[in-house]
């Protein structure tokens, strides 16, 4: 008579001991199940028989091939510190051992305990367009580890609130030791009022399984900064900068000011007076036009900032009928602007052309100064500039020029020479070479006068 061809269950160990484990520290183990048949065993279902025990089933085979062994992964937490059982129940379509019990046991010893510090974190009057940081700490106390399972921002806590660093639970904190978490607190741009929520943290301590940190502050609205409007000026003059206008909207006086220069033409030596006072003075260069643009930042009396400055530009209007820049860009070279009262007057004579070595030469009425041109402004090194004006100039016409004077030991001396021309205040031509060598010479353009035509030299 043939053999059935059946499953075969040996009989799995009596009991499984999970040993001693921290209070709501998790311990697992294995049930084999091992089929001795010569078919597939099924595994119709396992269960804890104890509905309130810690114990859990984790995974289940579904099936158990003939000759082969498969496991039962049970969980044990214990809730508190004492000894705990329970019965395991598994069922299969062995027709001999269809259903085995085995016996679950496992201790609860030692428990984590949670310090928290502080409960509240106050970040007081956040300025409005900035941040800041504050710190809890977490103590593990007790006679176990504590284990953080998860850390997240209450639902309804305010955007301004964020958690710092990247924390990943669960995170295992040693029995006796700290760690501290930071959260930051962003004021918005155009937030205002009350900012509010809480920290949530869920942890191994029996008696603190849920925590909260309340999270408090509130926006303190940035300064507005207020500057009075910039009229056009002159090479020389004191710019009044007025920012007494500045306002902060929740009252917090008074205000302290910043006044920065933001930006000057090239080579202008100019200044803030008093760059902390409310009402101050820009001095411009006294030779160089161009414009100009300052910059106010102001800061209220409990440290919020104004989020973004207030700005004015005035232009240096130059007062001479015809005024000649000039600059480079090579730090290290000396290049010299020329101006001759005739284009066919040679470079260095006296008293046609007005350069450094003639800065003030007769060109008017012989003996009157009024009418004579000047060399405002000369530079030895770069980036200059070099300034020529002349108040009411004769009729005629003027040859631009510039002369590398001197290379000055420099490693690369190509300068690049940029020429501008201002006729009654206003730019009327710009010209721009590189001059690699010293004794270079640029003949740029003239200027005929009155007529005011400005003809670049080929």
């Amino acid at each position: 008579m043939a053999q059935q061809v059946r499953p075969r269950l040996v009989a799995p160990p009596a009991t499984l001991e999970l040993g001693t484990v921290p209070v709501l520290r998790e311990a697992t183990g294995e049930v084999p199940l091992v089929n001795a048949g010569r078919a597939g065993l099924r595994v119709y279902g396992v269960r804890i028989q104890e509905a309130d025990a810690p114990f859990r089933v984790l995974s289940v085979p579904e099936s158990v091939s003939a000759g082969s062994e498969e496991g039962v992964r049970v969980a044990f937490v214990p809730p508190t510190e004492a000894v705990y059982r329970a019965t395991l129940v598994v069922e299969t379509d062995d027709m001999e051992r269809g259903v085995v019990e085995v016996a679950l046991t496992g201790e609860g010893r030692t428990a984590a305990a949670l310090e928290l510090e502080p409960a509240v974190l106050d970040f007081g009057r956040v300025p409005e367009g900035q941040a800041v940081a504050r710190a809890f700490s977490l103590g593990a106390r007790g006679t176990a580890d504590l284990v953080l399972e998860d850390l997240r921002l209450a639902l309804g806590t305010s955007e301004a609130f964020s958690l710092v660093g990247s924390v990943r639970t669960p995170a295992v904190i040693e029995q006796g030791s700290d760690v501290q978490l930071t959260v930051r607190c962003a004021a918005p741009v155009g937030a205002s009022g009350a900012l509010g929520g809480a920290v949530l943290l869920r942890t191994t301590a029996p008696g603190r399984r849920e925590a909260t940190v309340e999270l408090r502050g509130s926006v303190n609205r940035a300064p507005v900064p207020v500057v009075v409007p910039l009229d056009t000026s002159e090479p020389g003059q004191q710019v009044v900068l007025d920012g007494t206008g500045s306002m902060d909207p929740d009252g917090d006086t008074p205000l302290t000011y910043q006044w920065v220069l933001r930006s000057r033409p090239v080579g202008a030596q100019a200044f803030i007076a008093e760059p902390a006072a409310a009402r101050t003075v820009l001095r411009l260069d006294a030779a160089v036009p161009g414009e100009y643009e300052v910059e106010l930042h102001v800061t209220d009396a409990a440290g919020a900032r104004s989020v973004a400055p207030a700005r004015a530009k005035v232009v240096a209007a130059p007062a001479q009928q015809l005024l000649v820049e000039m600059f480079w860009d090579n730090a290290v070279t000396d290049l010299d602007l020329h101006v001759l009262r005739d284009a066919g007057a040679a470079l260095g004579s006296i008293p046609d052309d007005c350069h450094y070595a003639n800065p003030r030469p007769d060109w008017g009425t012989l003996g009157v100064a009024q009418d004579d041109p000047e060399l405002l402004r000369d530079a030895l090194t770069g980036y200059g500039p070099e300034v020529f004006g002349y108040g009411e100039p004769a009729p005629g016409s003027y040859r631009l020029a510039v002369v590398f004077a001197r290379e000055n030991g420099a490693v690369d001396p190509r300068s690049t020479a940029t020429v501008r021309v201002y006729e009654r205040g206003v730019l009327k031509g710009e010209f721009r070479r590189m001059l690699s060598h010293q004794g270079d010479a640029w003949s740029v353009a003239d200027v005929s006068w009155p007529a005011g035509v400005i003809t670049e030299v080929p």
